[in-house]
Parts: C-alpha cells; sequence; structure tokens
C-alpha cells in the first residue's frame, strides 16, 4: 500500500540523514586530498535529505487522513515548491555560504540564511499538522480519530530537537528524535495495521 511505502521510504531517509550527520562530524576539520569536496558533498546529501523527509511525512499523513492517492498527486506540484527552493539554496551553499559553508580549515558553518532553511522545513510540518487538525475536527477521514491524533506525535520529537539544536550549536538530536517518533507512528498506525490485515 502507498502508506506503507511512504512510511518506508520516510525509515530509510531518517537512516541517510543520521548516516551523512555523522559523517559530518567525522569530517569536520579533516585535512587530506580531497576532504572539503567529499564534505561539501556528505554536506549537500545531508541539507536535501532534510525537506524530503518532510514531504514523505506530508504525503505519509495525507495518504492516512484521505485514503486516496489522487488528492497528493494533484497537489504534488504545490507541495514540491519548499524542496525545490532548498533544493536551488543548497547548490547556491555551495560557493555562497547560503544555508551553510565549509571553510578553508574544513570545518562546518551555518549559512546566513540556515534560519529560513528551517523555516521552510517547518512549512511541511505546519500545513500537516493543520490538514490533521482538520481532519480531527470535522471528521471527514476514514481514519480513527486516535489514528489522526496519533499522526500529531512525529513532527513534536524532531521539532524538540530542532529548537534544542538551534539554541545549541553542535547539538545533534533532530533526526534522534525522529527515530523516537517512527517508532511510536510504527506501534500506533503502522503495527494496528498489520495486526488488522
Amino acid at each position: 500500500e502507498t502508506d506503507d511505502m511512504l512510511f518506508t521510504c520516510m525509515l530509510f531517509t531518517n537512516m541517510a540523514l543520521l548516516l551523512t550527520d555523522m559523517s559530518m562530524w567525522l569530517l569536520d576539520g579533516t585535512q587530506f586530498i580531497g576532504a572539503r569536496a567529499l564534505y561539501m558533498l556528505v554536506t549537500v546529501i545531508y541539507f536535501s535529505l532534510h525537506p524530503v523527509i518532510c514531504l514523505f511525512w506530508l504525503l505519509y499523513c495525507e495518504e492516512k487522513i484521505n485514503k486516496s492517492w489522487d488528492t497528493s498527486k494533484r497537489r504534488m506540484p504545490l507541495y514540491c515548491l519548499p524542496l525545490l527552493l532548498m533544493l536551488i539554496g543548497i547548490v547556491i551553499s555551495c560557493s555562497a555560504s547560503l544555508f551553510f559553508q565549509i571553510d578553508a580549515q574544513n570545518i562546518y558553518h551555518r549559512g546566513r540564511s540556515y534560519n529560513a532553511f528551517v523555516i521552510l522545513c517547518a512549512v511541511y510540518f505546519i500545513y500537516t499538522y493543520f490538514i490533521t487538525l482538520n481532519a480531527i475536527k470535522n471528521g471527514k477521514s476514514d481514519c480513527s480519530s486516535r489514528d489522526l491524533k496519533a499522526l500529531l506525535i512525529y513532527p513534536l520529537f524532531p521539532g524538540i530537537g530542532a529548537v534544542c539544536q538551534s539554541l545549541y550549536f553542535g547539538l545533534p538530536v533532530i533526526w534522534i528524535g525522529s527515530v523516537i517518533s517512527l517508532l511510536i507512528i510504527y506501534f500506533n498506525l503502522q503495527n494496528a495495521q498489520i495486526t488488522t490485515d
């Protein structure tokens, strides 16, 4: 089913985020031939995966709420707009330190528009919260109220992690929070679906 596929995509994206995050820590400040190019590549992948997992989450929630892929397909150009803006910004960052910068000593720094990147990622979660709360309020979803409320949990832990990481630079907790949220979603929604099948 589509929701299973999207959940699996979120899991693999989260794993890739954790691996690239770890790789960034390992490469930070290293000096060897090709170190800066490798660090830049890993950073580009890391930043690119942020909006991807946010988009997967939006599509997953919409699939759970509407039980129809047609709605998501119709809105896909609009849903991909923040992703496209961020990907353009990431490419620009390689030379103009928009979202990030890797200096001559091969050390990572946040770019001058890093907060804009965070806000663009948050757009997906805010919209997802809106459609989920709207479905709970209107009762128009085939999804149970309990399951809809479980959908509101996912952004909670990564959101707390994002705030902590913004306040305390170098504290990598966003994607650990995401793993916790995915486990909660799995036990609440995916597991319930497996037992009813």
